[in-house]
């Protein structure tokens, strides 16, 4: 929170909003138009709401990526160690690269049935 500066004019609130679409929002997968981030300083009823709820379902498909992704590691793990039990195991001495970050969330075929309000 230390890179917002509390705000009451609207270009203060801009230049915020401006922070939090690039360096969060688009983390996502979103990108809010410059009408949107107007509209949320001006207070629009209702626009907070539905950026919420894109950013929620957003937040939800990620999850269910990261769960499918961990699935797998753990099935794969235990199909390895089932190969060949009666070989010695030998402690692991070099690390794998499976955390580093594969840049932004991809929604390709993903399919959903809740409705989804898009900016």
């Amino acid at each position: 929170m230390h890179n917002y500066t509390p705000a009451n004019s609207i270009r203060q609130k801009k230049a915020n909003w401006g922070t939090i679409n690039n360096r969060i929002l688009s983390h996502f997968g979103l990108d809010l138009p410059a009408i949107i981030i107007t509209g949320l300083c001006h207070g629009t009823p209702g626009l907070i709401e539905v950026l919420l709820y894109n950013l929620r379902l957003k937040i939800d498909e990620q999850i269910e990526v990261q769960k499918k992704f961990q699935d797998s590691l753990y099935l794969e793990d235990h199909s390895l160690m089932s190969i060949d039990s009666t070989r010695s195991l030998k402690p692991i001495t070099t690390l794998n690269s499976v955390t580093k970050r594969a840049g932004r969330f991809s929604q390709k075929g993903m399919r959903r049935t809740v409705p989804r309000l898009e900016f």
